[in-house]
């Protein structure tokens, strides 16, 4: 297993049996439901269980990381671009873009498509080619779910994060030790398998094989626990504060966030569950 399944938890997606990987956060005052989404999946995911639909309905809010509803796509093409006198084939090693090269060609993705991307949108561009192989669709995500049926119903919709932050974060890739496209280009047949491997997980409910998906090469690959902390850690920290400040109101909260923010040590429900002033179940 690869760092490439940070990637896919954390900014892309999948399908899962969501009943299991969903949370009711419950304090004094006020109740949140934390629901571990993906942003990229099947049509076969839907419908989703009912006990997820319900307590959308009975919430006041919907939260969700970035509105993507929101975003200029315009503007989020510009913040993938290098500056204007560089080109992907500039920054990156030539067997890379040459490798980089074929594998796009293979779905019909052009050069003069990604040529000015930076190489994580490039890296990115990749991941959801080969994703779309297999029947997985960015529209068919838990969270562009939501925010169109929030759209519908009127509701409320707040966010955990911005696109300045989000993007600022993938910045960070392109300053990892060694060449994190190149990595992932390398493993990149492995994606399918990896998504297969999380589906299962998650469809199990089971929590301890989907956080050794995640979590199992951080020894094999030690130079990346920066981008670990990035993607993850320090992104949770700052999500249990907002949540903690939705459960001093009287108001009910739909959060829907990763699934990867949810599991391991440093995930939202552990820390939540360490402020022993919670009470906690999962749905």
């Amino acid at each position: 297993m690869k760092i490439i399944t940070i990637a896919l938890i954390a900014l892309f997606s999948l399908s899962l049996n969501a009943k299991n990987m969903m949370w009711k956060v419950e304090s004094e005052k006020g109740t949140v439901y934390v629901l571990g989404s993906v942003h990229i999946a099947k049509e076969s995911l839907y419908p989703l269980d009912s006990s997820i639909e319900n307590s959308y309905k009975e919430s006041d809010f919907l939260v969700v990381e970035v509105n993507l509803n929101d975003i200029d796509p315009s503007i989020m093409m510009n913040e993938m671009m290098l500056p204007p006198d560089q080109t992907l084939e500039d920054v990156v090693e030539p067997e890379t873009f040459k490798k980089l090269s074929q594998e796009l060609a293979k779905v019909g993705v052009q050069p003069m498509q990604y040529l000015r991307f930076k190489p994580w949108a490039a890296t990115f561009l990749i991941i959801q080619s080969k994703l779309s192989q297999t029947g997985y669709n960015m529209g068919k995500g838990i969270d562009k779910y939501y925010l169109d049926k929030a759209a519908r119903d009127q509701r409320a919709i707040l966010e955990l994060e911005s696109m300045e932050f989000q993007i600022s974060m993938f910045n960070e890739f392109d300053k990892a030790p060694g060449d994190y496209l190149d990595y992932s280009l390398d493993n990149v047949e492995e994606i399918a398998l990896t998504v297969d491997d999380i589906f299962k997980a998650w469809s199990a409910g089971d929590t301890t094989q989907l956080s050794e998906l995640m979590f199992s090469n951080m020894e094999t690959y030690p130079e990346y626990e920066r981008i670990y902390e990035l993607l993850l850690d320090k992104r949770n920290v700052n999500m249990v504060k907002e949540i903690e400040k939705y459960l001093q109101t009287s108001k009910t909260y739909f959060v829907v966030v990763g699934a990867g923010h949810l599991i391991g040590d440093q995930g939202i429900i552990k820390l939540l569950d360490k402020k022993k002033k919670y009470k906690l179940e999962q749905m």
